[in-house]
């Protein structure tokens, strides 16, 4: 969990850095499109690689996890 924590904290930081110039050079649309395309690809991503775990048992997710 704080794993999870600290990765959201520097992505916040980032962004917050980041913005102001970004917005300088390309612009309000372009900075939306940026952030838009990289909010698709992180759904891409988990849509592939993290499993499903609603109404399943740990012992099943344990076993998928092990196994890929």
């Amino acid at each position: 969990m704080s794993i999870a924590t600290v990765a959201n904290w520097l992505a916040n930081f980032v962004v917050t850095v980041s913005f102001l110039r970004l917005l300088s050079a390309i612009g309000g649309t372009g900075a939306f499109l940026m952030f838009g395309f990289m909010s698709l690809l992180a759904i891409v991503y988990f849509v592939k690689r993290v499993p499903e775990t609603k109404n399943r048992p740990l012992a099943e997710i344990e076993r998928e996890l092990v196994n890929s």
